[in-house]
């Protein structure tokens, strides 16, 4: 018999989903053998040895496999007629279900057994929603994908806690519930080794011989004020006026918040963890003015960050600050993600560092409709834009906790927790790779506002794009029109009359091919009937496009159909036999008007069936 499963579409590379039923099993008999009288519901069968195995095995319920089998349904020397679901009371695990099968197929009766294969259906990815209570509010998590992102883990957790992320910044609240666990603790100063900040901990010693002492959680390169010395509490005591010592703590959420965990807000990286270092004075409480800031990306460099954000800058900048950023990416393989600025100026024409180094993925800010954020600077150094207008983040906890701000400030954690995410998902790939792809994966912005072409860098970023097109093909309906199969003459689409759908059908270039591909039509209108609602296409290459005109996807209208929009969805699927099937709806508008898509019609357009 040939087994076939489908697997749901967001079955992905190490799916731990078993295909199969650990409660069934499935026996064939030999054609010769007599079918078993299984009226009334017996579990006992005229054969001895194999009711001896039913009662072995606690079976609870025996039936027919195939309902719908008789004596004629012989296939390859097996009768469909006589396969039988043998149901166990209990949940088994694989090593019963292998020694099951083993004895029931050795039985003179039985041709053969096998287990029961689970068949789920391809449906459209569907997002991973969080349980944090104000995930609805985070347009920007939905804008760029990284719910369905999230997804594709499937059964997994999302994001991978050895994934750092250092924030270069104000400091952050580790109190915070939202971030108490993103929070990184260094092993090399966590001398008891329970991975929590203690009392232990702090021994006065440099431990781990990076220079400084009982870092355990991070570094304050600025101290109390302008006169004290440096120390390890990165938390500022005081989120300072108008919450401006909040900033880092409002950063580290958008990147790295605890996500799924019943309370607040999701960060971009799932569960990536936070190395913050703490730039600003603690009396700052007016500009929180950032010190010894390039120092905070050695530091984070050097304590193995894969991505560093720097919400920050200056329009100053010299050499020295484009040698820190070199070190830090070529000895250390650090991925420095940089704000743009808020002036609304050309970056081209006035710099403003370190966005404007070499060797930096910098950010420019977008608002709720994908345009460029009234503040936030542009140019031809922009690599990437992100959303940067009403971002909802985690500050202080004693001054509100959460709190919505806008500035390309809040753009490059997205960008960096994007990163974190895709490091995730492709732990083996460096620095280079990783960019490439994210920037590569960014959805186009140039038609949305063209004084800004080619100034906001490769597009809005998409952090599902680069990890989904290793996986599936993309298909999109380019085109699409009606042929009139039975027109009264008018050359319109009327109730009663019945039509062909010719789709266009484009596979984006960069994403995996299709196989095995067909469309299958729909619609909720009560007033239309699906005649043909399946064509198979086969294969279609990446970057290519085909039409089904030799294979019609019908409708028909009732008489009753009423004038106005006909909406219908065309659903694809496609890779079905693999690890990672495909599956999509779309949906097409038709107009049952005179204004119809196509019409008024031409001899191109529209075609009619010849007559005999």
């Amino acid at each position: 018999m040939k087994r076939i499963i489908l697997y749901i579409l967001i079955s992905v590379y190490f799916s731990t989903a078993a295909d199969f039923s650990h409660k069934n099993i499935l026996i064939a008999l030999h054609p010769q053998q007599a079918a078993l009288d299984l009226s009334n519901g017996k579990t006992s069968t005229s054969v001895s040895a194999l009711n001896a195995l039913i009662d072995s095995y606690n079976i609870s319920k025996v039936e027919k496999w195939l309902r719908s089998a008789d004596e004629n349904d012989v296939i390859d020397g097996v009768d469909l007629s006589k396969i039988y679901r043998l149901r166990f009371a209990q949940r088994q695990p694989n090593q019963t279900l292998q020694k099951a099968l083993s004895e029931f197929s050795a039985l003179a009766e039985v041709q053969s057994a096998q287990k029961e294969p689970l068949i789920k259906i391809a449906m459209p990815l569907q997002p991973f929603v969080p349980d944090d209570p104000s995930f609805s509010r985070q347009w920007h998590l939905q804008r760029i994908q990284a719910d369905y992102a999230w997804a594709l883990w499937q059964d997994s957790i999302p994001g991978d806690p050895d994934i750092l992320i250092g924030v270069v910044d104000t400091g952050l609240d580790y109190t915070h519930p939202d971030l108490q666990d993103a929070a990184y603790i260094n092993p090399g100063e966590d001398i008891d080794g329970d991975g929590l900040f203690t009392e232990a901990d702090l021994n006065g010693v440099d431990d781990d011989s990076n220079g400084f002492v009982d870092d355990v959680r991070g570094w304050d390169f600025a101290g109390a004020g302008e006169n004290s010395g440096q120390d390890n509490d990165i938390r500022p005591p005081s989120a300072g006026n108008y919450q401006i010592l909040s900033h880092g703590t409002h950063v580290s959420g958008i990147a790295g918040a605890v996500t799924n965990n019943e309370l607040g807000v999701g960060g971009v990286s799932f569960r990536s963890k936070i190395i913050a270092t703490k730039q600003s004075y603690d009396d700052d409480v007016e500009y929180g003015y950032l010190w010894n800031a390039y120092d905070g990306i050695l530091y984070c460099a050097k304590m193995g960050a894969t991505v560093i954000n720097c919400s920050w800058g200056s329009s100053y900048g010299g050499s020295y600050g484009q040698d820190v950023i070199n070190n830090a990416v070529q000895n250390y393989g650090s991925i420095i993600v940089c704000a743009a600025g808020n002036d609304n100026t050309n970056n081209d024409d006035h710099h403003f560092y370190p966005s404007d180094y070499d060797n930096v993925v910098t950010v420019a800010a977008l608002n709720s409709s994908d345009r460029k954020a009234s503040f936030s600077n542009y140019g031809g150094v922009i690599d990437i834009s992100a959303p940067g207008v009403a971002i909802l983040s985690t500050i202080h906890y004693n001054a509100g906790a959460y709190a919505s701000w806008a500035g390309t400030s809040m753009a490059s954690p997205v960008v960096a927790g994007s990163f974190a995410l895709l490091k995730s998902w492709f732990p083996q790939e460096n620095r280079e790779w990783l960019i490439d792809a994210l920037l590569q994966g960014a959805d186009s912005l140039d038609n949305l506002q063209s004084a800004y072409e080619g100034k906001l860098g490769a597009g809005r970023v998409n952090v599902f794009n680069p990890i989904a097109q290793r996986i599936y093909p993309r298909l999109k309906i380019s085109d699409y029109n009606l042929v009139l199969l039975d027109d009264n003459g008018d050359g319109q689409l009327s109730p009663g009359e019945s039509a062909a759908v010719h789709l266009q059908v484009a596979a984006k270039k960069n994403w995996q091919d299709a196989y095995g591909l067909k469309v299958i039509l729909s619609t909720s209108d009560e007033n239309v009937t699906i005649v043909d609602s399946m064509a198979e296409w086969g294969y279609l290459a990446a970057g290519r496009t085909l039409t089904n005109e030799d294979d019609q996807l019908i409708f028909r209208l009732s008489p009753s159909a009423h004038l106005g929009p006909l909406e219908i969805t065309a659903r694809f699927e496609a890779n079905t036999d693999t690890e990672r099937p495909y599956s999509d709806r779309q949906k097409m508008t038709f107009y049952i008007t005179q204004n119809q898509k196509g019409f008024p019609v031409s001899a191109i357009s529209v075609a009619k069936p010849l007559t005999a």
